[in-house]
């Protein structure tokens, strides 16, 4: 059976963008006629091979340092077992790589070469992690070099989900060929009631802030946090819909806060569409924020920050506002702002929601990574 292959190191039910990115990508693809078959780590009690919604699933053998976060292959019977199982039954002509981070991402550089297949590599990220300690730091930017040292030997045609990324390519002396913007699939986002309201007891003419993340230190909730404590206007309420190590400490230290932890993807667009202001302070190495695109679908007003692709949606202050200082005085001064300019946040949420159905969609994305995987290597 001929397929893309499509390796990321983490896939769902795990939870985050890459993931995201990762399975709408291959929804894609399905859509338009092509097999796609999904290389991932293994992790918890999930089976080594499934179907997922027509993609083809196979988790390969990990260890999962840094509580999962960094999966690490193990080069056992089993992964040697499985990757022959996927030699045998599956003709592999054309390879997609997620992020250069992680050891499944060097074994599918090279079993890509040595199998002559054509492979792409996708960066998701704009800078090196911060680990929050400087040794730390340190050590994990030599083991990043190192591992985009071993993949450049094996991979020529790099890209990134948003033109930030590309730029960060240059980093590592690469020069990228183009972009495949994260994306939204417009079907997704039928207008649907909200129960958010009559759960919290909101009255419609209140105002809703949004925040949808994971709950750690670098996405800036904390400072979202305080800055909502900071707010001189009324009527205002500000629910957080995510998890992560920040959680208890932080549903404990700010109880005015609707705390909606982790909840599933329906429930986010919800959360979204009730919405009028989505804020997404984030210091993190964005490569683009998928919230940030699927609250502009959701036609939110947008407060965020330059990291990642944002600002290649919002292009000026008329489809949102980029913080340039991303401090809590500078939130606060902006979520007061806005708050008492409803026409305001109403115009800014339907500019950028036209601007998202414009020019970053699946349907376009999808078009264009098989446009570069039918073209001739070299």
């Amino acid at each position: 059976m001929k397929v893309i292959g499509i390796v990321s190191a983490h896939f769902l039910p795990h939870l985050g963008g890459v993931e995201r990115y990762t399975y709408n990508l291959a929804k894609e693809l399905l859509n338009k006629g092509q097999k796609v078959l999904l290389i991932t780590s293994a992790h918890d009690d999930l089976p080594s091979k499934e179907e997922m919604d027509g993609i083809l699933v196979y988790r390969l053998p990990a260890f999962g340092f840094m509580n999962g976060r960094m999966p690490v292959i193990k080069w056992n019977k089993e992964f040697r077992k499985l990757v022959k199982e996927i030699e045998t039954k599956y003709s592999v002509e054309k390879l997609i790589i997620n992020t250069h981070l992680y050891t499944l991402s060097c074994w599918a550089a090279h079993w890509g070469k040595k199998h002559s297949k054509k492979v792409l590599l996708i960066g998701h990220g704009t800078e090196h992690m911060d680990l929050n300690s400087t040794l730390i730091n340190s050590l994990a930017k030599v083991y990043e070099h190192m591992l985009m040292w071993y993949i450049k030997k094996y991979v020529t045609d790099f890209y990134g989900v948003s033109l930030a990324c590309n730029e960060w390519l240059e980093h590592f002396s690469i020069v990228a060929k183009g972009v495949f913007y994260n994306a939204i699939n417009v079907a997704d986002f039928k207008e649907t009631a909200s129960d958010y309201r009559q759960e919290w007891n909101i009255a419609q003419e209140s105002k809703i802030i949004s925040f949808v993340g994971r709950i750690i230190e670098d996405k800036g909730i904390r400072k979202l946090c305080e800055a909502f404590n900071q707010l001189d206007i009324k009527n205002v309420f500000l629910l957080v819909a995510g998890d992560g190590e920040l959680y208890p400490e932080l549903k404990s230290k700010y109880s005015n806060v609707k705390w909606l932890g982790a909840i599933t993807h329906d429930k986010v667009i919800k959360l979204l569409n009730a919405t009028d202001i989505y804020v997404l302070p984030t210091d993190y190495p964005e490569g683009f924020p998928t919230g940030v695109l699927e609250a502009a679908m959701c036609g939110c007003c947008i407060v965020t920050t330059k990291a990642g692709g944002s600002k290649e949606l919002i292009i000026d202050d008329s489809y949102g506002i980029i913080l340039e200082k991303n401090s809590v005085s500078e939130i606060v001064k902006v979520l007061n702002d806005l708050l008492n300019q409803e026409e305001l946040i109403h115009k800014m949420g339907k500019n950028v929601q036209e601007r998202v159905k414009e020019n970053f969609t699946w349907k376009s994305t999808a078009k264009k990574v098989i446009e570069e995987l039918d073209k001739e290597n070299g």
